[in-house]
């Protein structure tokens, strides 16, 4: 996954399940041994279903990997469960990472009666273009990662977009994993809604 794809919402939707514990990104600071590391913090939590989540920059820049699928590939063989989560919608999330450059509160919770205020972009189209293009890069990154390791895949604008499309989400990960079933609940919800006309100002 990568930041704006839904990782949040995932994470909240997949404690839901008794006895799932989806941990932070535990490998977003350099660590002497990822595999050591990501054991040491699966034994923390000996009752539980454990998982974690990571970015492909975490494992190439933050832990120096040359071949994160490497990683992967040791983890599968040992028995963990591979979820990818992308975002298919990537001038929508470019302009969503600016929005939360902007106004931290991009997503919200509903407090009371109060309705989260929508606030518009002005933005340079050489902006755009470049994340654009780095979105596509870390795009081709992560196949190359997950060329060969098995894996589940999720997109956020078919399986996270809203109530009913996570509950799906939920009972297909509930399966894929072994676990019981849940209901589906988070607090999170989406403020830049609707059409990029009404997001973007020029």
């Amino acid at each position: 996954a990568r930041g704006r794809s839904g990782l949040k919402s995932l994470t909240a939707i997949m404690n839901c399940i008794p006895k799932v514990q989806c941990d932070k990104e535990i490998l977003s600071h350099p660590v002497k041994e990822a595999r050591l590391w990501v054991d040491g913090r699966r034994r923390a939590y000996p009752t539980s279903h454990y998982g974690f989540k990571t970015k492909i920059y975490h494992l190439t820049d933050s832990q120096q990997m040359t071949d994160p699928g490497l990683l992967l590939r040791y983890l599968h063989n040992e028995g963990w469960k591979v979820i990818y989560l992308r975002r298919t919608d990537l001038l929508r999330q470019v302009l969503s990472s600016m929005v939360l450059a902007r106004d931290t509160k991009s997503h919200t919770h509903y407090v009371g009666d109060q309705t989260p205020v929508r606030l518009a972009l002005t933005v340079k189209p050489a902006t755009v273009l470049a994340g654009l293009r780095a979105r596509v890069e870390l795009d081709e990154r992560e196949l190359a990662t997950l060329d060969g390791v098995p894996h589940t895949a999720i997109t956020y604008e078919e399986d996270l977009i809203d109530a009913d499309a996570q509950q799906r989400t939920l009972d297909r990960m509930s399966s894929y994993l072994g676990v019981p079933d849940a209901i589906a609940s988070t607090q999170r919800i989406r403020i830049n809604v609707g059409p990029l006309r009404d997001l973007v100002t020029n």
